[in-house]
């Protein structure tokens, strides 16, 4: 089982067994999950893994219409281990969808987010299309570092056609792409967020009750997090990693070896390389936009109200507490944390 195996690895490489910690929420499953998740749990337990499985809990699509305010909460919920042990500091949280994986490719984004500093760093996800295609999954969620979506072929999914900068960068060998925000499957984020401001996953109705995007808890996590800590904002993306919700389309990112420099020298891009000096680092900054789906003016008018609260948030920790404290009271999975499971 890949999820054992990378558990071993990942106490391997931490600093005592006890510094990995597993959760899984399950909830409104109608096959043999919770069974499967009951014998994972009596099987850590004889191994003295550390862990936390929730089997049939409350939050189900049934419970909790809007499918975002749902995930926000199944996400919160899978996080109580973190706020319940105050004794112990973690460092990194790896949050794994529904996703076929190799412990390799877990580790490769750890070992980055280590070196890189980031408060998220993520692979790829793919998936097969209704005329059984694989392609690029995450498509709402992801956005290049201007805040563009990514309106690409299918073989580069994470590049604008302009981000001569990053093109170059793959180039030399460095897969650490920045973006404004991503998620795609695997997640490796940083917890300082968690600790410095008891941040939690949001649905977003208070932007929507104004009229505003409709967007994921995961969109919103970046937006929060870029107006938190606007130009120390680190997010990367690896596109030498990839998961998948299938296991043909798993089968076929793998097989292939979807991703290496040489495809990238033979494509379009390397033609639109200039000659010029290329910086060996992207310089960091708060995106001007952020591209929105479904409606771009809307969330536009979002963002830009996220750029003014940086501007005018002070640097102190209790000034930007407030700040998240304050946008997060609309929000109403805030409410009876307490209840998650």
């Amino acid at each position: 089982m890949e999820l054992l195996r990378l558990v071993f690895a990942l106490r391997t490489c931490g600093e005592k067994p006890s510094s990995v910690f597993l959760s899984i929420y399950e909830s409104g499953s109608q096959d043999a999950t919770p069974l499967k998740l009951d014998l994972l749990a009596a099987k850590l337990r004889k191994l003295g893994v550390p862990h936390r499985i929730v089997t049939r809990g409350k939050w189900t699509r049934s419970t909790i219409k809007p499918r975002i305010q749902h995930l926000a909460k199944v996400r919160n919920a899978v996080l109580q281990p973190l706020y319940q042990q105050p004794s112990y500091t973690y460092t990194q949280i790896i949050f794994l969808n529904d996703v076929l994986f190799c412990t390799e490719d877990v580790l490769t984004l750890v070992q980055s987010q280590v070196q890189t500093k980031a408060l998220l760093h993520c692979g790829l996800d793919f998936a097969v299309s209704s005329t059984h295609k694989v392609h690029f999954y995450d498509v709402w969620v992801m956005r290049d570092h201007g805040g563009r979506q990514f309106h690409l072929p299918f073989i580069y999914p994470w590049f604008n056609p302009n981000d001569k900068q990053s093109i170059s960068q793959v180039l030399r060998g460095d897969y650490r792409i920045p973006a404004f925000c991503c998620w795609n499957g695997l997640a490796i984020l940083s917890t300082r967020p968690f600790y410095e401001f008891n941040y939690r996953f949001r649905s977003g109705q208070y932007e929507i009750q104004r009229g505003l995007c409709d967007a994921c808890e995961i969109s919103h996590l970046c937006a929060d997090w870029w107006a938190l800590y606007g130009n120390q904002t680190r997010i990367f993306v690896n596109p030498s990693v990839h998961v998948a919700y299938e296991s043909s389309a798993f089968e076929t990112i793998q097989e292939t070896h979807w991703f290496n420099q040489s495809m990238i020298k033979q494509s379009q891009f390397q033609k639109q390389l200039t000659t010029g000096t290329i910086p060996e680092q992207q310089s960091v900054r708060v995106p001007a936009d952020w591209e929105c789906v479904p409606t771009a003016l809307a969330l536009k008018l979002l963002f830009q109200a996220t750029l003014t609260q940086i501007r005018v948030i002070d640097k102190s920790k209790a000034s930007k507490r407030n700040y998240i404290r304050n946008l997060l009271a609309f929000s109403e999975e805030w409410h009876n944390d307490s209840q998650l499971v």
